[in-house]
């Protein structure tokens, strides 16, 4: 039985017709990626150094560790961590670019984690040295 002016049996038929919605799907993997997909440090003067950082993101559908990190290719690219700032994230880093002559240096950021989607992640890494 309604009140008057109310309309109870309508807002029933709206209650019951909200719970009877299917949840929403679960996530079946969980996505990883990292930024920027290509870092390029340009000309550096030989005997300087350049340090650009990276940013590793993940949606929410759970957590994704990140089991190692390395830099490959020429030796001219290293990990800079400890010099990106205390600032840094754990969910970033940092990479250093020293040319050790008047050359073009070419890298491989290389980035390995537990997720079945995506095991792997590099970044392509190239810089010019400058006398």
């Amino acid at each position: 039985m309604a009140l008057p002016g109310r309309s109870l049996p309508l807002l029933a038929l709206v209650a019951c017709q909200y719970y009877r919605q299917a949840p929403p799907p679960a996530c079946d993997r969980t996505q990883i990626s990292i930024a920027p997909a290509r870092i390029d440090f340009g000309g550096v003067t030989v005997g300087q150094s350049a340090i650009t950082t990276f940013a590793i993101s993940q949606d929410y559908c759970g957590a994704v560790s990140v089991k190692s990190v390395a830099v490959t290719g020429d030796p001219e690219f290293t990990l800079a961590l400890q010099d990106a700032g205390a600032g840094l994230a754990a969910s970033a880093g940092a990479v250093r670019f020293s040319p050790s002559g008047s050359n073009t240096f070419e890298g491989l950021l290389v980035l390995t984690t537990d997720s079945e989607a995506v095991p792997v992640l590099e970044v392509w890494l190239s810089g010019q040295g400058l006398p």
